[in-house]
């Protein structure tokens, strides 16, 4: 069934489109329609809200309409280090920064992650990382952040680099292949364990240098393989100008 409707927005171009689903009489699927029929019956099925009388409708469960599906797949796509610019364009935002403040869910994953994360911190070798500062030589080049990157005063940069003979090269990008804002150059190369930690200390000086705040930051070195794991170093990290209210991103340890 071909539907036109506007584009975008209420006042956009109008668009004429195929239908992938409709009704058995061709027509369009109504919101009511799917809920009723579809929506409400698995609710009931999964336990989640008692089944209906007989020739009654079921109750009322705003909690766990389809909108609750939405959330969940952001909050999943962001747990997993999705770039919450690209999601904010799956979602149809405008701005990342309003999808990091509304769909930025603590799942029961995360609390999990950032206790680890802690744990994490306080294992010796990275403890003796503190004395070891007096030992590595850093050199770094200034960092200045262009304007535009804060959209609501959120940023979201990556720490990306590798290994390169007896030296560690790591800069900050908006994204891997982007342009780089800074780096910093770590010798003699210390484990990539340390190689992060290192890169992530120096970039929170300049963030309290500049005034900027770092809400959370995470590893993702392992999306790389295990061969690979060991050359190069990749984190992402949420930084702000001031704390957006509300914001329900998990709490992160600091870097």
């Amino acid at each position: 069934m071909a539907v036109t409707l506007p584009w975008v927005r209420p006042d956009g171009h109008a668009v004429t489109k195929l239908l992938a689903f409709t009704r058995e009489d061709g027509g369009p699927i109504r919101r009511s329609d799917f809920n009723t029929y579809a929506w409400k019956p698995a609710l009931v099925a999964a336990g989640v809200i008692p089944a209906p009388a007989p020739g009654k409708r079921a109750v009322a469960a705003r909690e766990h309409g389809m909108h609750a599906l939405r959330h969940y797949f952001a909050s999943v796509l962001l747990h997993h280090g999705e770039n919450p610019k690209a999601l904010s364009s799956y979602l149809g935002h405008s701005d990342p920064g309003f999808t990091l403040r509304v769909y930025t869910h603590l799942i029961k994953e995360a609390a999990d992650r950032s206790r680890g994360l802690l744990d994490q911190a306080f294992q010796p070798d990275l403890l003796g990382l503190y004395a070891g500062l007096l030992l590595q030589q850093v050199a770094a080049s200034t960092l200045d952040f262009p304007e535009e990157l804060f959209r609501d005063g959120i940023a979201v940069v990556h720490l990306h680099g590798g290994r390169y003979g007896d030296r560690w090269v790591v800069g900050v990008q908006e994204s891997v292949g982007g342009p780089v804002f800074g780096r910093v150059e770590i010798s003699p190369a210390p484990e990539q364990s340390a190689a992060s930690w290192f890169a992530r200390q120096w970039l929170a000086m300049h963030c309290e240098q500049q005034g900027l705040e770092v809400l959370s930051a995470e590893d993702l070195s392992d999306r790389y393989g295990p061969a690979e794991r060991e050359h190069f170093v990749l984190s992402r990290v949420v930084l702000a100008r001031s704390r957006p209210e509300p914001w329900e991103v998990p709490a992160v340890p600091p870097v």
